[in-house]
């Protein structure tokens, strides 16, 4: 519930705003581009000073990272550890508060592995899909005749099927981000409550 609701007819609306750069003027302001590991650290740096500009309302939801818990994270983790040098950054933990209303959640690491990234929630049947003769790989580099990239596997395969596709594997992950919804909120009345007094 605290990220969805339905309606009376059962239309499902997000209660959560999704970054989309490939549609949005948000890219050129916030220096985000794709959303990738490479382009996080500089705006994890400046969340900060860029924020203690602006005095208005915004910083009441948290605004979350989430990143793949592998070496292409690594970028991130670091970032989080400079912007927050008295406080250890634990990949293995939900969440990590950053600073203000800025949280960075890693993907959670399944069963005893090391390391995890955003596909491994998805069930077999979703990674088998073919597309023209191709099959899906989630590596950076790879063989373009026999296999397709994650973009695709994210066009064409999962946003294109998302109605037919189990997404109980995530549910890990949507109980972390969760979690911080919840923990912000509370940052929030406890902190409208020592104002007060």
């Amino acid at each position: 519930p605290e990220l969805a609701e339905k309606d009376d007819e059962g239309k499902v609306s997000l209660k959560v705003r999704l970054y989309k750069y490939n549609k949005s003027s948000t890219v050129r302001i916030l220096g985000l581009q794709d959303g990738g590991a490479g382009h996080l650290p500089k705006f994890i740096g400046n969340y900060k000073e860029e924020t203690d500009k602006f005095e208005a309302p915004g910083l009441e939801n948290p605004f979350i990272i989430l990143f793949d818990n592998d070496s292409g994270g690594d970028p991130v983790c670091n970032a989080v550890r400079n912007a927050r040098p008295d406080k250890k950054m634990d990949r293995t933990a939900p969440f990590t508060h950053v600073t203000k209303n800025l949280y960075a959640v890693p993907t959670p690491l399944i069963a005893s592995q090391k390391s995890s990234k955003i596909e491994d929630f998805f069930d077999t049947a979703t990674f088998g899909t073919v597309l023209g003769g191709k099959t899906f790989i989630p590596e950076n580099k790879f063989d373009e005749k026999k296999h397709y990239g994650k973009h695709i596997f994210a066009d064409g395969v999962v946003a294109k099927h998302a109605k037919t596709i189990n997404f109980s594997g995530f549910k890990p992950l949507l109980t972390n981000i969760c979690t911080v919804i919840k923990e912000h909120s509370q940052k929030l009345v406890l902190a409208a409550t020592t104002a007060q007094e």
